[in-house]
């Protein structure tokens, strides 16, 4: 019985040998300390139209789907509305590729999120319910991310980018994906807004997660000088 036993141990032994050789080969996920623990992964939102053109035309989708891969590739978690089309769809990437998807839902309880709000459930790991509707939603939806993917979208998305704005959050616009995507530059410039240092434009969705992590790396924080967000740049080791 003693001998079965140190077999047992033996076999336990290296199974949990093995398990952590295998662990410390795992590439590590592509995250950023931002103030949150270096092991902590990033919180990248997806912000997109729920209904209009965009959220109904199959490239924009394609393109959203491919975003919310990128995502979950890289180890860090995708946040969105929890509304339907073009974050839904950033959902569905997401969750093929096995990552870790949080819903920020304007509503109250898991009935008024699907009856009311006519929002899916599919793909979430969780679910949170607000009761905030919609336009409170929007902020604290930005306020739970680390940065944010624009991806088409109408007005709701142009609200939820500036709310992004002015909170200093690192921002990625997929340029090719039409509505408030596309546009962004040009609103920016017709209201003599300058584009920000942690803003990046891109038209491959890996790319722009690849290069808006890239930009969080280099303005993980920001801090607010009367009033306003100034983003600032991690000093080198040579000051």
């Amino acid at each position: 019985m003693t001998a079965t036993s140190g077999v047992t141990h033996k076999s336990s032994q290296r199974t949990r040998n093995a398990h952590t050789a295998a662990a410390s080969t795992t590439p590590a996920p592509d995250v950023v300390s931002l103030g949150q623990g270096d092991a902590m992964p990033l919180k990248i939102g997806v912000m997109g139209g729920a209904a209009g053109a965009t959220a109904n035309d199959p490239e924009t989708l394609a393109l959203a789907r491919q975003v919310g891969e990128a995502i979950a590739k890289s180890g860090n978690i995708l946040v969105t509305g929890a509304c339907p089309g073009v974050p839904q769809a950033a959902v569905e990437g997401a969750h093929d590729q096995h990552g870790i998807v949080i819903g920020i839902s304007p509503a109250d309880s898991a009935a008024a999120h699907v009856q009311e709000y006519h929002s899916p459930t599919e793909g979430y790991t969780a679910i949170l319910y607000t009761g905030m509707g919609l336009m409170m939603r929007d902020v604290l939806n930005i306020r739970s991310c680390d940065m944010v993917v624009v991806i088409g979208g109408r007005g709701g998305t142009l609200n939820e980018e500036e709310i992004a704005s002015k909170e200093g959050k690192p921002i990625g616009v997929l340029r090719n994906s039409g509505g408030t995507a596309a546009h962004l530059r040009g609103i920016k410039k017709e209201l003599g807004e300058e584009i920000p240092q942690n803003m990046v434009f891109g038209s491959h969705p890996d790319k722009l997660v690849s290069d808006l992590i890239a930009v969080a790396r280099k303005y993980p924080a920001s801090f607010h000088v009367d009033g306003k967000v100034i983003d600032q740049p991690v000093k080198s080791d040579k000051g």
